[in-house]
């Protein structure tokens, strides 16, 4: 649908108007030979209520998601946002892209609501690579530790036996799985992007990245 009203304006209405009359037109032309149509979607589904239905719903949740937006003194009028230009143009998968963003459109930790805006970018890598980095310094800065101090070292340091982010007062066990649930983190969603270019195919496994950032930078907000 996105697509399909890109480059013009038009209402909801008018929108469902001309697509019966291009119907009534199109089924004239089976009717004599002619094959061909003008269907929004490719799922076949019958031209009745249920599919003017599916329209409405679609149309909402264009504007739900900012990709559609209504023309500012026309009220009932709308045009393909600039956000939604950006999606067609520059993401391989916009649906999936968009379902991703939304993922991460929660109250991210205030350190890391930037992420938002590689995401919009379709920086997948950078966004993830940031979040994580994130985590990194907060934890180089509860330590006092020195600029040196990086990475999976970094973690064991500071979650280790005599590290100064350990709860002594929990379990062994839980104090070493805190200890590697950091390590773990940071060794294979930050190192590696810090080194070389890692491509995410999947959005929604980038904006997972991003929110166990989020999550562990909440447990520190508790050390």
């Amino acid at each position: 649908m996105l697509r399909h009203l890109r480059g013009s304006k038009e209402t909801l209405r008018g929108l469902v108007a001309n697509l019966r009359s291009q119907t009534d037109a199109q089924r004239m032309r089976e009717e004599v030979g002619v094959t061909g149509g003008v269907v929004i979607g490719t799922s076949e589904a019958p031209l009745d209520g249920t599919y003017e239905q599916g329209l409405a719903e679609a149309w909402h949740w264009l504007i739900a998601t900012g990709l559609l937006t209504e023309i500012p003194m026309e009220e009932g009028w709308f045009v393909v946002s600039r956000l939604g230009v950006k999606v067609l143009d520059e993401t391989p998968d916009p649906v999936r892209h968009v379902r991703a963003e939304q993922r991460i459109g929660v109250d991210l930790h205030p350190s890391i609501r930037s992420v938002r805006s590689q995401f919009l970018l379709g920086e997948y890598d950078a966004a993830v690579l940031i979040a994580m980095r994130t985590v990194e310094e907060r934890v180089r800065e509860l330590t006092k530790g020195s600029n040196s101090e990086i990475g999976v070292n970094l973690m064991k340091q500071a979650f280790g036996a005599s590290g100064p982010l350990r709860d002594i007062e929990a379990d062994k066990g839980e104090a070493d799985a805190q200890m590697a649930l950091f390590w773990g983190a940071i060794g294979f969603f930050k190192n590696p992007p810090s080194h070389r270019r890692v491509q995410y195919e999947d959005p929604t496994e980038a904006a997972e990245a991003a929110l166990f950032a989020d999550l562990l930078l909440r447990i520190l907000d508790r050390v």
